[in-house]
């Protein structure tokens, strides 16, 4: 898969998990194509830079589980890695996101990557910075706005919109 990026950038983060991938072993590579024509690889390998979403686990990556998205098997864990662009000085055109080759490493020979965002960076890596600083959410409780039956909603924020709705015409989309 092809992502446009066409930024400097210092961090490319992935949202992404692995499937069916033993420690070490290669689920893919990033190939950054850069404006002037060069490219650089970067290597992602369960167990760095990504986990098996069944209870894998990354040293360079952020994880977080989640009960609500596979019913057959709960947790599935979901993880963010910041990946170092090689060449932060030159404008990035796109990155390519390239499968390992079947039966590379020490897994099952069917590594599957799964990758469901991608946003390029600059500055600090927040992924580092954010596994520094690990905070205990344990004693936090789920918020699911609109599900509160109130005649006064706890905080509304009604009065920032721009009344009423459609004023302007219809959403269109210009140019793609």
């Amino acid at each position: 898969a092809a992502i446009a990026v066409d930024m400097t950038c210092d961090y490319l983060y992935l949202l992404h998990a692995a499937a069916w991938a033993g420690p070490g072993s290669p689920v893919g590579t990033i190939q950054w194509e850069y404006g002037d024509g060069s490219t650089k690889s970067t290597p992602i390998l369960s167990g760095e830079q990504v986990g098996d979403w069944w209870g894998g686990h990354a040293k360079n990556a952020f994880s977080k589980g989640y009960d609500e998205l596979n019913p057959s098997h709960k947790p599935v864990y979901l993880f963010v890695a910041g990946l170092t662009n090689p060449t932060p000085e030159k404008p990035v055109r796109r990155v390519l996101l390239k499968c390992a080759p079947p039966s590379t490493g020490s897994g099952t020979g069917k590594a599957i990557w799964m990758v469901l965002g991608a946003v390029a960076g600059t500055g600090d890596n927040v992924v580092e910075s954010s596994r520094a600083a690990a905070r205990d959410y344990s004693s936090w409780k789920p918020f699911a706005p609109g599900l509160r039956n109130a005649e006064k909603p706890l905080l509304d924020l009604s009065f920032l919109l721009d009344a009423p709705a459609g004023k302007h015409g219809f959403v269109k989309s210009k140019g793609g």
